[in-house]
């Protein structure tokens, strides 16, 4: 595990750690382990168990689901500062997308598991953390509706009245 020694200035520098207390950072380092995968990397998978979350740290995740007809859709684009995994906040999850890397990739990996433990321990720690990941559930609901607006659209044609041009 990390200790927040290994915590570089740049990472904590990045909005996620915004606000916490040395004690608070103490406790997400010691839950926290370095993560790197080569591009077109299978980071998780739609149903798999969820018990983790990750800190994009350098390259790009694709965050996708699986459309019958249309196979696998991006939903987002996760960056430097970005997270992947919210699912392990309930209990018995699962993850609710697929995330594949575009290119080598670096993170932080959380242990959900006793992220929630720790939680219930230090309650500011714990608020300031679900308060991150509410945004995080936020933007990737939003990002999805976008997505689903634009399969269900009704298909695009070259003009208005197409069947009158046919006559």
């Amino acid at each position: 595990m990390t200790s927040v020694q290994t915590l570089t200035p740049q990472m904590l520098a990045l909005p996620f750690f915004a606000g916490f207390g040395r004690d608070d950072l103490q406790v997400l380092a010691k839950h926290c382990r370095p993560m790197s995968w080569p591009a077109e990397f299978e980071v998780i998978r739609e149903g798999q168990v969820a018990t983790e979350s990750f800190l994009v740290l350098d390259g790009r995740i694709q965050v996708q689901t699986n459309v019958p007809g249309r196979g696998e859709v991006t939903l987002q684009t996760l960056l430097r500062g970005d997270i992947l995994g919210w699912s392990w906040l309930t209990p018995n999850a699962s993850y609710s997308f697929s995330a594949r890397t575009i290119q080598p990739t670096s993170a932080l990996g959380f242990d959900g598991t006793t992220l929630l433990r720790e939680c219930e321990h230090h309650p500011r720690m714990g608020y300031l953390l679900m308060r991150r990941f509410a945004l995080v559930m936020s933007d990737r609901l939003r990002h999805t509706r976008l997505q689903l607006l634009d399969l269900y659209a009704p298909p695009r044609t070259s003009g208005s009245f197409q069947a009158l041009r046919k006559r």
